[in-house]
């Protein structure tokens, strides 16, 4: 028989912060596959869409900028990520590998940089 489970649900992101109006035109799912070497930190970027992370392997702590809130994610985690809110990940002496899926208007951008920040990553 079959088996599901739901692994995260819910209408706000993992920073408390409940999402806003979803849009009204046709989405464009996008699912991408990250791979984040040891000791790195990821630029304070926003999503302008709903998106999620699984992890698949390693671990990785993510920090709000408005609050400096953090949050340990690891391998079988789901995250729900902060939609129009400057964030960050960065990992520690293992790799982190993901799986993010993000949910918009197509030509809707995946990850803006903050001011001054390089991009999150190039598709």
């Amino acid at each position: 028989m079959m088996k599901v489970e739901v692994l995260e649900k819910s209408a706000a992101s993992w920073n408390g912060t409940v999402y806003a109006r979803y849009p009204g035109e046709c989405p464009e799912i996008t699912v991408i596959k990250i791979s984040i070497p040891p000791d790195t930190v990821l630029p304070w970027h926003t999503h302008p869409l709903p998106s999620s992370t699984y992890v698949i392997s390693g671990t990785m702590t993510l920090e709000d900028r408005r609050s400096g809130e953090k949050r340990v994610i690891k391998a079988g985690d789901v995250v729900l990520d902060s939609m129009n809110e400057a964030h960050r990940g960065f990992t520690g002496e293992e790799a982190c590998v993901v799986v993010n899926t993000y949910s918009g208007a197509p030509g809707t951008p995946l990850s803006i940089p903050e001011p001054g920040e390089d991009p999150e990553f190039t598709e």
